[in-house]
């Protein structure tokens, strides 16, 4: 059985390396998480190589350790282009964070401010704050 942990994604899971399990070769560093927004559920993450180019890999291909992310050992990921990342998702980083949370109505609740990942699941939780406006 694994441990839950409960790792926010901009401060805890970036950065954090990206290793091939039976090497132990450091592929990359985790760039971002791409979810499902309203279904809370994690589709995979975005790795950026020593290069600088960014890769992509479902959620089936890797674990989340302690100390690193493990990959498949034959996942190789996707290169991150313009429609290659699933379809209804979002990339945690670039485009969830900030992001207005309305209502079904049109009230707006706030912003995203935080996203959290548990690694048992994997799903994930959202901080929501008020805007400077509502306040």
């Amino acid at each position: 059985m694994r441990e839950e942990r409960v790792l926010n994604v901009d401060h805890d899971l970036k950065g954090m390396g990206v290793l091939e399990p039976k090497t132990a070769e450091q592929l990359g560093t985790v760039e971002d998480v791409i979810v499902h927004p309203t279904r809370g559920s994690v589709l995979g993450i975005i790795m950026r190589t020593a290069h600088g180019e960014e890769r992509w890999f479902a959620a089936s291909e890797f674990l989340v350790g302690m100390n690193a992310v493990m990959v498949a050992t034959k996942a190789r990921g996707e290169t991150v282009r313009e429609g290659t990342l699933p379809n209804g998702s979002v990339a945690v980083r670039r485009e969830l964070i900030g992001a207005n949370v309305l209502t079904e109505e049109g009230k707006l609740l706030g912003q995203v401010r935080e996203v959290y990942l548990s690694t048992a699941r994997p799903q994930i939780a959202y901080r929501i704050a008020e805007t400077t406006l509502q306040r």
